[in-house]
C-alpha cells in the first residue's frame, strides 16, 4: 500500500525551503554589504593614482619648455618661489594638465564640491575656475625641494599627512620626524608622485621608507593646499 503525504507534510516542506532561500537572501546581502565599500575604496584609490600619473606627467613635461626647471624655480611662472598657494603650482601646468578637475581626489569628500573645471585666470575666471577656488579645489600637495636629481623626494600627493612639523602651510620632514596618514581620504594610506615620476601606494612602512627617515636624508618641503 502506498501512502501519498498529506497537505500538512507539503505545507511544512515549503516552509523549510522558504526559510532556507531566505536565510541564503540575507547572507549574501550582508555579504554584498560587506564587500562593496571595500571595493568603491579600492576603486577609488586607483582613480586617485591614475589622477596622480597625470599630475606626475605633468611635472615631467613641463621642465622641457622650462629649462629642466620645476614651476617653483622657473622665473615668471606664477609658482616661481610660492611657498603659500598650492593650486599656483598647478594653475602654473594648465597646459599639461589639461583638466583641473584631475586635481581633486574622489574620496576627498570636504572638497568634491568645490571641484575647478577649468584655468580660467583674471576677467575669463568663473565659479568653476581654479583660481576661483584655490586650495579648496586641490587635494594634493606640492614638494617644493623636488628635483630629479634626487629621485625619492616627494614631489606630488595625497593632502592627508600628519606630521608635527606643520608650520603655516609647510609640512617638513627631516630625519626622525614621525609622519602619518589619516583618515581622512584613504584609510590610513595614500598615494605619492616621486621625483622620478613615478606614482607609489604608501602604508605606513613605505611612507617612512620613501620620506628617507635616515641620517643625512635630503628635507621633504611639501607645500600642504590648506583651506581657509
Amino acid at each position: 500500500m502506498r501512502f501519498r503525504p498529506t497537505s500538512r507534510n507539503q505545507t511544512a516542506i515549503t516552509r523549510v525551503e522558504v526559510l532556507i532561500v531566505a536565510v541564503c537572501v540575507l547572507m549574501l546581502v550582508a555579504l554584498v554589504a560587506t564587500l562593496m565599500p571595500r571595493e568603491l575604496a579600492r576603486r577609488q584609490l586607483i582613480a586617485c593614482q591614475n589622477q596622480l600619473k597625470h599630475v606626475g606627467l605633468a611635472f615631467k613635461v613641463f621642465p622641457n619648455d622650462s629649462d629642466d626647471r620645476f614651476p617653483i624655480a622657473t622665473p615668471g611662472s606664477l609658482a616661481y618661489k610660492n611657498e603659500t598657494d598650492a593650486w599656483l603650482h598647478f594653475q602654473t601646468m594648465s597646459n599639461e594638465l589639461g583638466s583641473a578637475k584631475l586635481l581633486i581626489c574622489p574620496t576627498d569628500r570636504e572638497r568634491l564640491w568645490n571641484r575647478a573645471e577649468n584655468f580660467a585666470m583674471g576677467r575669463a575666471a568663473n565659479s568653476l575656475s581654479l583660481a576661483h577656488h584655490g586650495n579648496r579645489a586641490v587635494s594634493y600637495f606640492v614638494g617644493v625641494e623636488a628635483a630629479e636629481a634626487q629621485p625619492n623626494l616627494l614631489l606630488a600627493g595625497d593632502r592627508n599627512l600628519v606630521c608635527s612639523n606643520l608650520i603655516g602651510p609647510m609640512l617638513t620632514i627631516t630625519s626622525g620626524v614621525s609622519v602619518a596618514w589619516s583618515d581622512n581620504l584613504h584609510r590610513r594610506v595614500g598615494s605619492a608622485v616621486l621625483a622620478d615620476g613615478s606614482v607609489q601606494m604608501l602604508n605606513l612602512e613605505d611612507l617612512q621608507r620613501h620620506m628617507l627617515l635616515t641620517p643625512h636624508a635630503p628635507t621633504n618641503r611639501l607645500l600642504m593646499p590648506l583651506a581657509p
